[in-house]
């Protein structure tokens, strides 16, 4: 199945009646936002009635807070902050899941690789054994209580270190601010979402060295990808409107699937050009 080309951009013609602000943790662009960033590109989200601005909050903790207080429309963010929110009843729902699981990854510099005689393609068994020499790690997160700060922790202790006694857990506010430091030689490491870790790989020569994906942090692999949160009040008061923001992205993700080829160039000219 193919769209129809006057969905491969973003359509300018009658302005949408409606704005719908969307909080990222950050301002990268991150492959597991692909639906989102589709639905726009591709016009879904115009054909629903209503136009998409983005802001970005920092970090995963710092978009859940926003939406609480009563910014934006929704919030596109990792499972964790928001099933907290959820649990202690703060007045949020989830009302999708855009992937099954969330696409984070420990990576280390090239340098600190070398240091330690390990390298791309050891089994796991062989890396986790490695690791337990990996006292004194500096690895960046972006925020405490994010994804990227509990999937640190999960690794290393994984691994048979104390995440607080053997490493260094250094906050860095951003993905960009940990490549930087990367770069500078100022962290051994950061944990990220794609696709951070294979710039890191591309530019830095660094290795991935545990991902969820390969279900190598215990505890993240079976939990979902990305999902969409919103305040109960919102979705109560005008439950048409999230309704036609769910049609979009399912319909964003369905191209995905049946189009893979066309969707990758299309986020790459929307995101990543």
């Amino acid at each position: 199945m193919r769209f129809p080309a006057s969905h491969c951009r973003v359509l300018s013609i009658a302005a949408p009646e409606r704005k719908v602000t969307i909080i990222h943790a950050t301002n990268t662009a991150l492959v597991a936002w692909a639906p989102s960033y589709l639905a726009e590109a591709l016009g879904f989200y115009h054909d629903e009635g209503f136009a998409i601005e983005r802001v970005s909050s920092g970090s995963g903790p710092a978009s859940v807070t926003a939406l609480i207080s009563g910014s934006g429309t929704s919030v596109l963010n990792p499972p964790g902050e928001l099933l907290v929110a959820v649990a202690r009843g703060l007045g949020l729902k989830i009302i999708m899941a855009q992937a099954n699981y969330q696409t984070l990854h420990l990576v280390i510099s090239k340098q600190f690789a070398e240091r330690h005689w390990v390298a791309e393609g050891m089994p796991i068994r062989e890396r986790l054994a490695a690791a337990q020499n990996f006292k004194g790690f500096r690895c960046g997160i972006t925020a405490p209580g994010s994804s990227t700060d509990y999937a640190a922790r999960a690794a290393f202790k994984s691994a048979g270190l104390d995440p607080v006694a053997d490493v260094q857990i250094l906050p860095l506010g951003s993905t960009p601010s940990a490549l930087a430091a990367m770069r500078n030689g100022n962290i051994d490491g950061f944990t990220a979402a794609s696709p951070a870790p294979e710039m890191a790989k591309l530019q830095f020569g660094a290795m991935i060295y545990f991902s969820v994906g390969r279900d190598e942090i215990p505890g993240f692999k079976p939990m979902a990808g990305q999902v969409v949160g919103v305040r109960n009040a919102d979705i109560e008061k005008g439950p048409d409107l999230y309704a036609a923001l769910v049609r979009a992205d399912v319909k964003a993700m369905r191209y995905i699937i049946q189009e893979p080829r066309a969707a990758g160039e299309t986020l790459q000219k929307a995101r990543y050009e």
